[in-house]
This record gives structure tokens, sequence and C-alpha cells, in this order.
């Protein structure tokens, strides 16, 4: 399917910037997909490389995605299933940062 999309992209003088279009149009289905687009994943290894402890690093990791996700959430295509846990996992994560200090 990429390479589809790709090819009209190339046709229309756009081939620059075809992977912001395509991370730009597919960033708000899942929480995976926004949790590695590029601006997303610079945010969250900022948080890894802050930290010594590879389980401080675990954690803010962690910790960002979550944030990430919650800045998101009112547009985010996140199942109700999903939703209910976003919140509970950052709850889980906060206690994590603190047992940590």
């Amino acid at each position: 399917m990429t390479l589809r999309c790709l090819t009209p992209l190339s046709r229309w003088g756009l081939k620059e910037k075809p992977a912001k279009i395509l991370v730009g149009s597919e960033r708000l289905r899942d929480p995976q997909t926004l949790v590695l687009a590029p601006d997303s994943a610079v945010r969250i290894a900022e948080e890894i490389v802050s930290h010594k402890s590879y389980t401080k690093r675990i954690v803010a990791a962690a910790s960002k995605a979550l944030e990430i996700i919650r800045e998101n959430q009112g547009k985010l295509a996140l199942p109700m299933s999903e939703k209910r846990y976003v919140s509970r996992f950052q709850e889980i994560m906060e206690g994590l940062k603190e047992k940590g200090s």
C-alpha cells in the first residue's frame, strides 16, 4: 500500500515529504502509530537519555508515551476498552517514579 501512495506523490511533485504525509495521515489511528511518529519518538528518546539507570529509563519512556497518548486522547481513535487503561497505567508509572526516587 505504501508504494501505491508514494507513486502519485512523486507525480504531484511531493516526493520530498512522503514520510510526513503518510505519518501525518496515520498518527491518530492508533496509539502505536502515535508514539512511533518521529516527533513523539524524539520526545520519548529525550526522556530516555535524561536518566542513567535502566529502570528509570524504562519508566520515563513509558510515562512519556502515556503523556503523548493523553495529550491526543480526544483526537485519537482509541477503543473504549483501551481508554480506561490509560489512566490506570499513568497511575502505575507515577507509583514507579516515586518508588525509584
